[in-house]
C-alpha cells in the first residue's frame, strides 16, 4: 500500500499561576490571582502526488494566548445573631490568537519538506492575526443571615467586552435571593417527622457576549481561498450590538425528614433571553452575506428541578442509600423581528428554523417517501407550494417526488416538537457499603430530543468508504425494497439525485436522541484500621471504576449524549441536533470513550 498523506502535530503548553491571601485586619482579606496559559502547536503536512498533481508541503503554526487576573477584598463577620460575607473585586481576561501558513507546491520527493524548498517550488503563504478577546468585570456581593433563618443576598456585576462597539461594550447585572428556613420558628419545630423546611427565591441577570470577535467591524485579515490570505469584507458590520441578557426567576422548596433520612428539594425556574445575538436575514438586495449579526427578539426557558436524597437501608454494617434528580426544559421563541414575524419566515439554520411561538431549532427537512423500488432513488413528500406561500404552512400534497437538490430545498416540512434539545434530563446514583466494600453506580438520562445522524449515513452514498451496514441493505435490481437508495456517483446526473444517494437532507437520517446511560460504577475496598497501622498509613483504599460502561437507547449512531460542537454559539443552539461528519463541518463530535481505572489510594 502507499501513504497519499503525512500528517504530524506537536502541541507545546504552558500553564503558570499565582495566588495571594493576605489578611489586612481580622476578617478582612486580600486575594490575588493571575493564570498564563500558552498554547502553541506546529503542524506539517505532506500530500503527495498519489492523487494530487503534484506534491505539497504544509507549514502552519497556531498561537493562542490567554492571561487572566482576579483580585478581591473580602470581609466576614459574625455578631450574636447577625452574620455578614461580602466581597467585592475586578478580574480581567485577554486572548490573543494567531494563525500562520506556508505551502509548497511542487516538491520533487517525500524528503523535499518544508524547511528545503527547490528554486522550482511554489510558495503560498498566508498569515492571519484575530483580534485580542478581551473581557473586564467589576463585581460586588453580599450575604446577610438573621438568627440562622432569614437569609438575604444581593449582588451587582459590571462587564466590559471588545467583541462589541465602543458604545455598546459595557452591561450591568444585578442579583437578589431571600431564604427563610421555616424549621428554625417555633412552629416549625412542630411538624412531625419533618426536621428541616426551607423556602428560598431568587432574581438575576447575566449576560452573553459569546460571538466571533470581529463582527462589529466589517473587514478583518481572517478572508482566506485555498493557501491565500488576504484583508478583504469578512460580512456586514455590525456597530450597534450589545450584550444579550438573560434574566432568571427561581423559587424552591428544601426539605429534609426522618432525622434527614429522606431530603430533597423541588422548584421552578422561569428565564428569559431578551436582545438574542443571533445571524439574522437580510434581503439580497442589499448585497454581499445573506445575514446580519445582531440583537433580536427574546426567548423564554421554563421547567421544574427536583432531586430526592434516601437513606434506604441502615442494618448492620450494611447501608444503601439512592439519589435521584429531574430537570425539565421548554423553550419557547417569544419574537424574532417585525419583518420576520410578520410574514413567519423565521430563521433558517441549515437543517432547521426557529420562529415565533416555536422552540429554537425545530427541524425543517424534507420527509423521506423511503427508496423509489423502480429506480433505487431516494423519494420525498411533496408540499403544496401555494399554502405554503400564502400561510407559511408545509402541508402535504400527497405526492412523492425524486429527493433532487431543487426539490429538497422547496418541499422541507416543519417537523413541530421536533429538536436537537432535550426537554427532560437526569441521573440516579445507589450507594451501597459493608464493612469495608463498598459500590456506586450512577445512571444518567435524558429524551425528548430527536438527532439528525450526518456521520451514521453519509458515507454510505458511494463516495467513500460504505458503511458495513449498507452490505445487503441497498437497492439493487434484486433487492427493490432496501433500506437504502442506490449506491452511485457515476452516470448520475446531479440534477438528479444531487451529489449523491443520500446526499440531501431528509428526515431519513432523523432519529430519536433519548437513552439511559450507565454513567459510572465503581467499586472499592477500605482495608482495616487493624492492618494499615501495621505498615504506619492512617488508611487505604483499593478501588476499580469503569465510565460510560452501557447505553439504552433507540439511536443507531455512534453516541446520544454529543450533539453539535459548532464554534459558533448559533450553530450550538440552532442545529443542537446535527451531528456533522467531520469532513463537512467543524461540528463533528467524538463519541465518548469507555474507560476502566484502577488504583490505591493511601494516607499517611
Amino acid at each position: 500500500g502507499v501513504n497519499n498523506t503525512y500528517h504530524t502535530g506537536k502541541l507545546y503548553r504552558a500553564i503558570i499561576g499565582g495566588y495571594l491571601d493576605y489578611e489586612v485586619v481580622s476578617g478582612l482579606h486580600l486575594k490575588g490571582n493571575v493564570g498564563f496559559d500558552g498554547l502553541y502547536t506546529r503542524t506539517n503536512r505532506h500530500l503527495t502526488d498519489i492523487i494530487r498533481v503534484s506534491r505539497q508541503g504544509v507549514n502552519q503554526q497556531d498561537d493562542e494566548v490567554t492571561l487572566n487576573l482576579n483580585a478581591t477584598l473580602s470581609y466576614d463577620k459574625a455578631l450574636r445573631s447577625h452574620t455578614i460575607n461580602a466581597v467585592a473585586g475586578v478580574e480581567r481576561q485577554n486572548s490573543t490568537y494567531y494563525s500562520g501558513l506556508i505551502a509548497f507546491e511542487n516538491l520533487i520527493s517525500p524528503d523535499n519538506f518544508i524547511g528545503r524548498p527547490l528554486s522550482t517550488s511554489i510558495m503560498y503563504p498566508r498569515f492571519n492575526h484575530f483580534p485580542d478577546f478581551r473581557i473586564q468585570g467589576y463585581f460586588a456581593r453580599a450575604n446577610y443571615t438573621f438568627r440562622d433563618r432569614y437569609l438575604v443576598g444581593v449582588s451587582f456585576r459590571r462587564d466590559g467586552a471588545s467583541v462589541f462597539g465602543l458604545q455598546n461594550r459595557w452591561g450591568n447585572f444585578p442579583a437578589i435571593s431571600a431564604g427563610w428556613i421555616l424549621s428554625e420558628e417555633t412552629f416549625g419545630r412542630k411538624l412531625g417527622p419533618v426536621n428541616f423546611l426551607k423556602i428560598r427565591a431568587s432574581y438575576g441577570a447575566t449576560g452573553n457576549a459569546n460571538i466571533p470577535k470581529v463582527i462589529y467591524d466589517t473587514y478583518s485579515t481572517t478572508p482566506n481561498f485555498g493557501l491565500s490570505g488576504g484583508y478583504g469584507i469578512s460580512g456586514f458590520g455590525s456597530p450597534d450590538i450589545g450584550w444579550e441578557n438573560v434574566r432568571t426567576v427561581d423559587a424552591s422548596l428544601e426539605f429534609g425528614a426522618f432525622q434527614n433520612r429522606i431530603t430533597g428539594s423541588a422548584g421552578f425556574y422561569r428565564q428569559e433571553v431578551s436582545d438574542m445575538l443571533l445571524q439574522t436575514p437580510i434581503p439580497q438586495s442589499q448585497g454581499g452575506p445573506g445575514s446580519v449579526w445582531a440583537n433580536i427578539g427574546s426567548l423564554r426557558n421554563a421547567g421544574v428541578e427536583a432531586q430526592l436524597n434516601t437513606v434506604n437501608v441502615t442494618a448492620g454494617a450494611f447501608k444503601w442509600s439512592t439519589n435521584v434528580n429531574l430537570t425539565t426544559v421548554d423553550n419557547k421563541t417569544l419574537r424574532l423581528t417585525p419583518r420576520l414575524d410578520q410574514n413567519g419566515q423565521g430563521i433558517v439554520n441549515g437543517g432547521t428554523i426557529t420562529r415565533t411561538g416555536g422552540p429554537l431549532g425545530t427541524y425543517y427537512l424534507a420527509e423521506s417517501a423511503g427508496v423509489d423500488p423502480a429506480t433505487g432513488y431516494e423519494l420525498i413528500y411533496e408540499i403544496d407550494q401555494n399554502t405554503l406561500r400564502e400561510t407559511g404552512q408545509t402541508v402535504k400534497t400527497g405526492n412523492t417526488i425524486l429527493a433532487t437538490p431543487t426539490n429538497l430545498n422547496n418541499n422541507r416540512v416543519i417537523l413541530e416538537g421536533k429538536t436537537g434539545s432535550p426537554t427532560y434530563f437526569g441521573g440516579l446514583s445507589n450507594t451501597f457499603s459493608f464493612k469495608g466494600l463498598d459500590l456506586t453506580v450512577l445512571f444518567t438520562f435524558q429524551g425528548g430530543n430527536y438527532l439528525y445522524d450526518d456521520i451514521h449515513f453519509l458515507r454510505v452514498d458511494g463516495s467513500s468508504n460504505v458503511r458495513a451496514d449498507a452490505i445487503g441493505h441497498y437497492w439493487r435490481e434484486d433487492n427493490p425494497n432496501a433500506r437504502y437508495p442506490r449506491l452511485t456517483l457515476s452516470n448520475v446526473t446531479r440534477d438528479k439525485v444531487g451529489l449523491a444517494s443520500l446526499a440531501g437532507q431528509t428526515t431519513m437520517r432523523l432519529q430519536e436522541g433519548s437513552f439511559v446511560r450507565l454513567r459510572n460504577a465503581q467499586l472499592g475496598y477500605t482495608l482495616p484500621v487493624s492492618l494499615t497501622s501495621k505498615i504506619n498509613c492512617k488508611g487505604a483504599r483499593i478501588y476499580v471504576s469503569g465510565t460510560n460502561l452501557f447505553t439504552f437507547t433507540n439511536y443507531q449512531g455512534f453516541d446520544p449524549e454529543v450533539g453539535n460542537i459548532a464554534e459558533d454559539q448559533q450553530g450550538r443552539n440552532l442545529r443542537a441536533g446535527f451531528v456533522e461528519n467531520p469532513l463537512f463541518g467543524t461540528g463533528a463530535p467524538f463519541p465518548q470513550v469507555r474507560t476502566f481505572i484502577g488504583g490505591i489510594n493511601v494516607t499517611f
